[in-house]
């Protein structure tokens, strides 16, 4: 076990369920809290170093969270960061989480207008045809299109061969037949009985306090801050006819590609 795990996404597709998945059940993935590379761009109130997050990886099994695109020339100036984002990637396991897109749009959506009051007014049809505002590169594409072109990015990197493509839907249904196919790509086995982290459990605001704070009285670790009982399927509450048909037409054949 010498190689940290990054976990891969388009936000709000199951990030950190993946992220707490691993870190349970893999005990030395779990001993150190995750770290994000964005933190070498966004980190507030300003970035830090590659140097400074390299020392905090070394000597240290990590789980590494990523909402990046392929291409890191696209966030950093220097080229000295991105040669060393390149080789991050090089040496990691790498596990791409991807969701349904149309349960994607909603939890996007939710999420952002918890603290964007533009959008918190805006209606969620209206939503889906703003320009994505999270990946430099693509900021010209909206919601629909950003979904497909970063699982798609991916797909077609120089990094897709090593790879694993996980579908959140899977992780929901067969949490345990899933953590042993991640088991199989990192070559570490789960110590003990499978821990199941999901939140099945915990189906509203009311009762999820206390679930979540039974699960860390028995030390399950939990790492996302607004994690959302969202339901599969749940986008038929949201989406307009025209919208769906407009989602389908751009995304139809792709989401059967992957298994929708």
């Amino acid at each position: 076990m010498d190689k940290n795990i990054i976990v891969l996404s388009h936000r709000r597709s199951g990030t950190h369920l993946t992220i707490d998945s691993i870190a349970n059940n893999f005990k030395e993935y779990g001993k150190s809290d995750f770290v994000s590379i964005e933190d070498t761009k966004y980190f507030f109130p300003i970035p830090i170093s590659t140097a400074k997050f390299d020392a905090k990886i070394t000597n240290k099994i990590r789980i590494i969270k990523s909402h990046y695109l392929p291409n890191f020339s696209f966030y950093y100036k220097n080229e000295n960061d991105t040669n060393y984002v390149e080789k991050l990637f090089e040496n990691s396991h790498i596990i791409y989480i991807y969701r349904n897109g149309l349960d994607v749009m909603v939890s996007l959506y939710e999420y952002i207008r918890a603290y964007d009051n533009e959008i918190g007014k805006m209606d969620f049809n209206e939503f889906l045809r703003t320009k994505n505002n999270f990946n430099p590169e693509i900021s010209n594409l909206d919601r629909i299109d950003s979904w497909k072109h970063h699982i798609k990015a991916w797909q077609e990197s120089k990094f897709a061969d090593k790879i694993l493509f996980v579908k959140f839907e899977d992780l929901i249904d067969d949490f345990e037949g899933t953590i042993n196919i991640i088991s199989k790509k990192i070559g570490v086995k789960p110590e003990g009985k499978i821990v199941d982290i999901r939140l099945k459990k915990a189906n509203n605001n009311i009762l999820r306090p206390f679930y979540n704070l039974a699960k860390k009285m028995k030390g399950i670790k939990k790492t996302s801050v607004s994690a959302r009982k969202g339901k599969v399927g749940g986008y038929k509450n949201y989406f307009s006819e025209e919208s769906l048909s407009l989602f389908m037409k751009k995304n139809g054949d792709f989401m059967k590609e992957i298994g929708y």
